[in-house]
């Protein structure tokens, strides 16, 4: 089977083979303008042309800095999790945490403890009234488990406190690296284009 470019050409042949006399004119005009070609490179020229397509541009490969720098991000959370493994372990052991979404510390509070100020919490005073009753062993042991859990979120916020300071001051950094490449690498194409 012949392509179409082939039928095309045959067809073109036999047509100028019909009209002898205006293709002996054209290439007479031909000859005039130093343009001898005989009907086979006509041919090949058309078809040369006819499959050159546009030089496709090539996309300059831009890096995706918001994967980067959120993978940064993880990996140097990755590290201060080995580097305080322990820590991550007696918080994990603290926390259950259920299929429904739920998290339960591992101290529940007491159903009918009364709620009690920062400052009973810190110092229970326990005073002998008629209007007063004293507080149950049970409730010293609830406020004392309850001082020790504020003061060990105190320790916990603080500790996150400092490392988010940390992850700006990276942040910071990071930023300021990926300008000085940007820059290097626009002259380092500034000089290729030269």
């Amino acid at each position: 089977m012949k392509s179409g470019y082939d039928q095309f050409f045959q067809n073109a042949r036999k047509v100028a083979e019909q009209q002898g006399p205006r293709i002996a004119i054209k290439k007479k005009v031909a000859r005039n303008l130093a343009l001898d070609m005989s009907s086979e490179d006509v041919e090949e020229q058309l078809r040369r042309r006819l499959k050159m397509t546009a030089p496709k541009r090539k996309r300059k490969a831009t890096i995706p800095w918001k994967i980067v720098s959120v993978s940064f991000l993880g990996f140097l959370a990755a590290i201060w999790g080995f580097q305080n493994h322990e820590e991550v372990e007696s918080l994990l052991r603290r926390v259950e945490f259920q299929m429904t979404g739920e998290a339960m510390a591992q101290a529940p509070a007491a159903p009918n403890a009364p709620a009690a100020p920062a400052s009973a919490a810190s110092a229970p005073t326990v005073e002998k009234t008629e209007s007063v009753s004293t507080l149950s062993e049970q409730d010293v042991n609830h406020l004392k488990k309850l001082n020790e859990r504020k003061k060990e979120l105190d320790a916990r916020e603080e500790e996150l406190n400092r490392v988010e300071n940390e992850l700006q001051v990276q942040r910071v950094e990071l930023e300021k690296r990926l300008k000085e490449l940007e820059e290097m690498r626009s002259k380092i194409s500034g000089i290729l284009e030269d």
